[in-house]
């Protein structure tokens, strides 16, 4: 019996565009307890009298099942022919497919890369192999909406003689940055600096891509761009917003400022919510009447404010969603919604009791107000975040076992 062990280097979220590292040891667990014989190299049977296990080939790829709502989306015909593919290989059972049994399409396939074939261990024996492989710039980061889902997935597939295939599969996350393509393409046409002390080149350490990728998101992130809004209703100003910037990274958090100061509507309470906007692409919708928008909510912060002069909200952006993206199918965009419960008359002039209030007496609110609802959306930037901060939000499972 083969026991195979597969360990992904590090963690399992990614930027795209970065290197994946895997290590993958075969090991022949039975015992060899003096075992004298000669191996056959030309048996072609599994194993011999003398516990030698000879594995037929192995394979590695990567890939990105797509999960559409089709009672609402038209699958893209690439899409429909990954899936005919995969259930022939079910039907074959020795054909290597990374997406075999999983529901959904394939909307991203690595090139397979075989590990070894014609494997043969004696007893104790075990051999180890490093599948190293690059993600695109353009795949679709790792999702879960309403209408289509995105998963990542290490597959490897094993096969021993007279024996159909087996896959061990390893979960992983993917985000992208924007813009990474670009700074790759400025990375190559940049000439090599000259080292101004030759004795001290070789201390020199080269930038790898998840270095540049993430000074790439530094400079997306820290943009300042000062928004201050007038938030008016029909019966007038109700109040100013401040934010100091539109672009945010998972795991930050938005803070955002309010002046009631000059306030000619008196505001009661406030809510803003976090929320996440996905839009169907026109052609790819089934119905044309039907909604191409679909609205998610997260963070949520609610404050009691009347006779407030000014006040703020933190709001924290979690590491476990996704940024804004484009694919084929979908757009995800984000956006602050805010609610405000203003009073539709003048409190400071209200009565309560049956009388008004008299000039040295202390202000009491009245025990009914009339108010009505004004709802305003402020769209915002969610950006990536560093992969080993989003790790730990990530199931752990970074080794895989099987037994052949």
């Amino acid at each position: 019996m083969i026991e195979v062990k597969a360990s992904l280097i590090g963690r399992n979220v990614y930027v795209a565009g970065e290197q994946l590292h895997c290590i993958i040891t075969l090991t022949n667990v039975a015992q060899s307890d003096n075992v004298k014989s000669t191996i056959n190299l030309f048996n072609n049977d599994n194993k011999d009298d003398t516990g030698v296990e000879r594995l037929a080939w192995s394979t590695a790829q990567i890939h990105c099942q797509c999960v559409v709502n089709e009672s609402r989306i038209n699958v893209p015909q690439e899409y429909k022919n990954t899936q005919r593919n995969s259930d022939q290989a079910v039907d074959i059972g020795t054909y290597f497919a990374p997406n075999r049994g999983d529901a959904g399409h394939s909307a991203y396939l690595s090139k397979p890369q075989v590990l070894c074939c014609d494997l043969i261990l004696g007893p104790g024996v075990s051999k180890t192999f490093h599948y190293v492989e690059t993600l695109p710039y353009n795949c679709p980061p790792s999702y879960r909406g309403n209408n289509v889902k995105y998963a990542y997935k290490l597959s490897i597939g094993f096969q021993k003689l007279h024996s159909s295939m087996k896959l061990l599969r390893i979960p992983m996350r993917v985000i992208n940055i924007n813009g990474v393509d670009d700074m790759q393409q400025y990375m190559e046409t940049e000439p090599t600096e000259i080292p101004t002390n030759p004795f001290l080149s070789h201390l020199k350490k080269e930038s790898s891509f998840l270095d540049n990728a993430l000074e790439v998101l530094s400079i997306q992130a820290s943009r300042r761009n000062l928004g201050c809004y007038s938030i008016t209703s029909k019966s007038g100003l109700v109040g100013k917003f401040i934010l100091y910037k539109v672009a945010y990274r998972l795991g930050e958090d938005i803070v955002g400022y309010f002046d009631f100061a000059e306030a000619q509507v008196s505001c009661l309470q406030y809510t803003v919510v976090l929320q996440s906007l996905e839009e169907v692409r026109k052609e790819c919708l089934k119905h044309s009447s039907q909604s191409r928008s679909v609205n998610a909510s997260y963070s949520r912060f609610s404050e009691a404010c009347i006779s407030t002069v000014n006040t703020h909200f933190i709001l924290p952006v979690p590491l476990t969603v996704t940024p804004g993206f484009d694919s084929s199918l979908v757009t995800l965009r984000w956006r602050l919604r805010f609610e405000f419960i203003i009073s539709v008359h003048d409190l400071a002039n209200s009565e309560y009791n049956g009388r008004k209030h008299l000039p040295d007496e202390a202000w009491q609110g009245p025990s009914e107000v009339e108010t009505e609802s004004l709802i305003w959306d402020l769209p915002i930037e969610v950006l990536a975040t560093n992969p080993v901060q989003a790790f730990p939000t990530v199931p752990a499972r970074l080794t895989a076992n099987l037994l052949l």
